[in-house]
Order: C-alpha cells, then sequence, then structure tokens
C-alpha cells in the first residue's frame, strides 16, 4: 500500500493553484490538505494540518517564500520544501544548491513526478529544520556583479542602502554614501538581490529593510539608518500600508 502524502500548495494567484491542483491529481498518493495564498495563511495551515511537503512560491505580495521559512523555523513542524517559482537569478542560485528541491513555472509534469518520487525515496531521511535553515545559510551572499556603461561592478547586498530607477538605469546609493549607476532596470537589479530583504516603496524606488528605521506617514518618507546617519526617501500612501504588512 502507498503511503499517503499530506501537502500543502502556497502560492499568491488562484490561477497558478487550480493549475498546480490539477497536475498533483495525477497523484493519488498526494492529498493537498490546504491551499494558501499569503504566507500568514500558510503558517496557520501548517499549524493546523502538519504537512509533509509543502509546495511552496516564492514571490508574493508583502512576505516572500524566504519570510515563511523564518517564521516557521522554530517550529516543531517542519515540512520539506519545494520551490514552485518563475523566479530567477540569485534565489533560483540559493536554493538550488540548499533546496530539497524547486520546480519552475509552467510546472513540467514529467519533473513534478520526478521531485515526489525522490521524496518518496528520501523522506525518512530527511530533515525538515536542516533544510530550511540550509536554504537560509544560503541567503547569504556574497558580491553580486552589476552591469554599468563602462563595465561592471560587484556589490553586497549589505553595501546597498537604497535604489532608484532612472529610465533605463538605476543608481545604487551604498552605505559609503557614494552612488553607482548601472546600466539596468530597476526590476532586474531587484531580480539579483536577495527579495527578503529589498523591498519596493515605489514604483521607482526600492529599500534594503535592513536599515529601515521608521516610516513617517505625515511627511510620506521612509528614514534609513546606518552609523548614526539617515537618509530620508519618499513613499506613497498606498506603499506604506504595504510596507506595514510586510513589517
Amino acid at each position: 500500500m502507498i503511503e499517503t502524502i499530506n501537502a500543502l500548495i502556497v502560492d499568491d494567484e488562484a490561477k497558478a493553484i487550480a493549475l498546480f491542483q490539477k497536475l498533483i491529481s495525477e497523484f493519488d498518493e498526494v492529498n493537498v490538505v490546504a491551499v494558501a495564498q499569503n504566507v500568514d495563511d500558510a503558517v496557520d495551515a501548517i499549524l493546523e494540518y502538519k504537512p509533509e511537503l509543502v509546495f511552496l512560491d516564492i514571490q508574493m505580495p508583502n512576505k516572500n517564500g524566504f519570510e515563511l521559512l523564518h517564521e516557521i523555523r522554530d517550529f516543531n513542524i517542519q515540512p520539506t520544501i519545494i520551490f514552485v517559482t518563475a523566479f530567477d537569478g540569485y534565489a533560483i542560485e540559493a536554493i538550488r544548491h540548499s533546496a530539497f528541491d524547486y520546480l519552475t513555472k509552467p510546472v513540467d509534469l514529467r519533473l513534478l513526478i520526478k521531485a515526489i518520487r525522490r521524496y518518496q525515496c528520501e523522506k525518512s531521511k530527511l530533515n525538515g529544520k536542516e533544510n530550511i535553515e540550509l536554504v537560509l545559510n544560503h541567503l547569504k551572499p556574497g558580491k553580486i556583479k552589476f552591469n554599468t556603461r563602462t563595465g561592471s561592478i560587484f556589490l553586497a547586498p549589505e553595501e546597498t542602502l537604497y535604489l532608484q530607477a532612472e529610465g533605463n538605469y538605476t543608481e545604487i546609493f551604498l552605505t559609503n554614501d557614494t552612488s553607482q549607476m548601472v546600466s539596468m532596470y530597476l526590476a532586474t537589479v531587484l531580480e539579483k538581490l536577495p527579495v527578503h530583504l529589498f523591498f519596493r516603496i515605489s514604483r521607482s524606488v526600492a529599500i534594503n529593510l535592513g536599515y529601515l528605521k521608521q516610516v513617517n506617514r505625515k511627511k510620506k518618507i521612509c528614514e534609513l539608518e546606518i552609523e548614526g546617519k539617515t537618509y530620508e526617501v519618499r513613499i506613497p500612501v498606498k506603499y506604506v500600508r504595504l510596507l506595514d504588512e510586510k513589517m
């Protein structure tokens, strides 16, 4: 008799969940106990249903998939995580070397079969907590390459205070009070950076949350602080709410 695998699907898009459920229906042994469209609901579902396997999207509004790992890292319940994402770049490199498995969208049924069969073969040896810690440890990158008009520069995420779009370019403001102009769109730059550290506070500006000191709703500004020096960045009202939800 084949042992049943209780699974949770986490994705902010209802259509993506429906498509994935259709693929999962090919497996009689996989029982989808719940679905969640955000991290908070996913945490509640993990506590309630205690799934063995979580199919987890990375890019979600407010809180992303990596933040879910941070929130459950100290739980007694430690499911095995399989990332399901359209995201590429830095994050994929991190999970490729540390996660149990990952699938890229649109999900190929053959690769899903391979991932589930691998889980069935290895589940007795898996340690969910170690798996989660390994992923989180790999999300601490060294320097990242960015293209410039004259060549390239190499920066560590912690060197970046905030970023501002300038047409086809992005100006990266650094913690040493200098800046670098890179010949890349802001969205492209953000794909290279840790998604759990950087947050877009407007269409043209993203900040490093590690340096966020406070948000002034009345003045509509974010205050960033590094070594006693404060920087002010404008934030539209609707992004204040999104930032509150994320933090």
